[in-house]
């Protein structure tokens, strides 16, 4: 392995407090295993445990985000007035998208250039699982879907165009298939997940479907022999969970902490996924990283569920 104890030292870095996010916690989680010695603290952020492959879960998480967003406007006085039906108007939609696709003459909502977009049920659970992702994004969520429902799909694929574009320039699709394809997908099957609640989902089995044929011709890498079990460690740990993600719930932090013996988590109530830049959560990161003892601040600490 790379002596990064070595190199560190030699720059002035004895120890690291390391914060990871989203995929990033596998990292985090791998090097705390790696070079225990060269960490002081570690921060995990949307937490991806190790005993999980990433894939089969997928549409069953998604789908219960959500049933946990439409659910929330139904209880929600004002949301339920100006959408009462949101919930059994989605899945006529869903229906109308699968058996009739659409194609919108449009701007891009980028460029401003006229653009011809081809939106089927498959484009709009795209779209609708990313913008599960962000609190902010949530809350169209209602008025997306509604007009829709009406034949206005110019919001919701515009959403979708956004997103599609946005993703293509941050996300190394190489990268992606290379992590995927020797992290997760040889252990797919170990999720045990039947195909038959996959399709009960609105992403229905797609998503795994299209990451079984990437990975049945991709050049797969090489795992330490430990890499799929949780990390055992004192090292003070923050795990932070929103109950709303939609990818990586607050039960996917409990698995990893299983063997963190001085961990702590934190769940940040209709949050989404990512929680450093949400409310005083900086200010906890903060908290912890400074303190010896890895206290979490008091006074930002109430506006959060432990």
């Amino acid at each position: 392995p790379f002596p990064y104890p070595t190199l560190f030292r030699s720059l002035g870095y004895p120890q690291f407090n390391l914060y990871g996010v989203s995929y990033g916690t596998r990292v985090a989680q791998h090097f705390l295993r790696r070079y225990p010695g060269s960490t002081r603290s570690v921060v995990l952020d949307g937490v991806v445990p190790p005993q999980i492959a990433l894939g089969p879960g997928i549409a069953i998480k998604a789908q219960n985000a959500l049933d946990a967003i439409l659910d929330s406007c139904a209880e929600d006085d004002a949301c339920n007035a100006r959408f009462p039906d949101i919930r059994e108007d989605f899945v006529a939609l869903k229906r109308r998208l699968d058996t009739d696709p659409v194609t919108i003459t449009m701007a891009n909502p980028l460029t401003g250039v006229p653009d011809e977009v081809y939106f089927s049920d498959a484009e709009m659970a795209g779209a609708l699982r990313l913008l599960s992702y962000h609190p902010t994004s949530i809350a169209l969520m209602p008025l997306l879907i509604d007009e829709a429902v009406n034949e206005n799909y110019q919001p919701l694929a515009a959403q979708f165009a956004m997103i599609a574009e946005g993703m293509a320039d941050a996300l190394s699709t190489g990268m992606h298939n290379a992590v995927i394809c020797t992290e997760d997908a040889p252990y797919f099957e170990g999720e045990n997940v039947a195909r038959d609640s996959l399709d009960a989902t609105y992403m229905g089995p797609l998503l795994l479907d299209v990451l079984d044929a990437i990975c049945s011709v991709w050049p797969k890498g090489v795992l330490d022999d430990d890499f799929k079990t949780p990390v055992a460690s004192d090292i003070p740990v923050l795990l932070l969970s929103g109950d709303a993600d939609p990818i990586t719930p607050p039960s996917y932090a409990d698995l990893a902490a299983v063997d963190l013996e001085n961990s702590r988590h934190i769940i940040g109530k209709n949050q989404g996924h990512g929680l450093a830049p949400r409310g005083c959560m900086s200010d906890i990161i903060g908290d912890f990283v400074r303190s010896d003892e890895r206290r979490v601040g008091k006074e930002c600490k109430s506006r959060w569920s432990p």
